[in-house]
């Protein structure tokens, strides 16, 4: 599909997908998600305005594309 030609820095890469169940296969994300990252009790990694810059760099590349993807349920759980 088109999510597993997607290529950017601030996209998780999609590698497959289990047909009989609604699991996909990603790229492995260190911290976990966005949501994770801050319930921690530890200090932040990055700053507050790079975590809202690669969101929206993110974004703006799905937007960008020549048939535009749209992210539905944007939640920092979704972030990772």
């Amino acid at each position: 599909g088109i999510l597993s030609k997607l290529s950017h820095p601030n996209i998780v890469r999609l590698y497959g997908h289990i047909p009989e169940t609604t699991e996909l296969i990603l790229e492995w994300a260190d911290l976990g998600s966005l949501h994770a990252v801050l319930q921690s009790s530890e200090r932040l990694p990055f700053s507050e305005m790079k975590i809202a810059l690669d969101i929206a760099r993110g974004l703006n590349y799905l937007h960008s594309q020549p048939e535009p993807i749209f992210h539905l349920d944007m939640k920092s759980k979704n972030v990772l």
